[in-house]
């Protein structure tokens, strides 16, 4: 009886240490973030460098950013609701939605042309790939004061310690508010002995468009394989 008990115990422990671990993104602290504007390859804007945000007549009303420039939903609240005729806009910090429904996860936020956005995290000791789903969210419009169809265009990057693990370029046309969707769903390894990974968003510098687009990091977990 001891001996099959043990047999027992011995197989359970060996399953869990096949088993690999997780830690899921929602519950870190980046370890660094940054807004800015890359140099407009057009000379439209003369406006450039961290911290900026070039909006035109726009600016004094649409300049604002989310606070410590970043957004972690952690939780739906299955509470929240918008008001008759209210729409998601990606300035609320509590909540991210797509295609109407609410979901998890971090955010990437870009809000004119020639305009970036990104995350960094520090790698968990051990962690050999990440997971997850990348979602292009609900609000289109953003600081417009309109509900008319949008256009998008975009990039994507994922990089190990400056190395690129995934990349997205996209462009959606004439985009109704309400229109998310799923991009991409995310699956790479992670290179031996990486300290950080960034997550970024950079909207082109085509005119036609790019007033808001918001990025989710949906169930984004570091996986360390047995």
């Amino acid at each position: 009886m001891n001996r099959k008990f043990l047999i027992i115990t011995l197989i359970s422990l060996a399953a869990i240490w096949s088993q690999a671990a997780e830690v899921k993104l929602t519950d870190l602290s980046p370890a660094a973030t940054e807004f800015g504007m890359v140099k407009d390859p057009q000379g439209f804007s003369q406006i450039e460098g961290a911290g900026k945000m070039d909006l035109g007549p726009f600016t004094p009303m649409g300049s604002f950013f989310w606070k410590d420039n970043r957004k972690i939903v952690k939780a739906v609240d299955l509470a929240f609701k918008f008001k008759d005729g209210e729409r998601y806009n990606s300035r609320l910090e509590n909540v991210f939605a797509v295609g109407g429904e609410f979901i998890t996860g971090v955010g990437l936020w870009v809000k004119s042309r020639n305009m970036y956005h990104w995350v960094e995290y520090d790698v968990p000791a051990g962690t050999t790939r990440f997971t997850g789903h990348l979602y292009v969210s609900d609000d289109v419009c953003g600081y417009i004061p309109h509900s008319n169809p949008m256009n998008q265009e975009f990039s994507a990057r994922i990089t190990a310690d400056d190395k690129d693990v995934f990349a997205l370029d996209k462009q959606r046309l004439q985009v109704s508010a309400g229109g998310g969707e799923k991009l991409a769903d995310l699956d790479f390894a992670i290179p031996p002995g990486t300290k950080r990974l960034r997550f970024r968003l950079q909207a082109s510098a085509w005119g036609d468009g790019n007033n808001n687009i918001e990025l989710i990091l949906n169930d984004g977990r570091f996986v360390t394989e047995r």
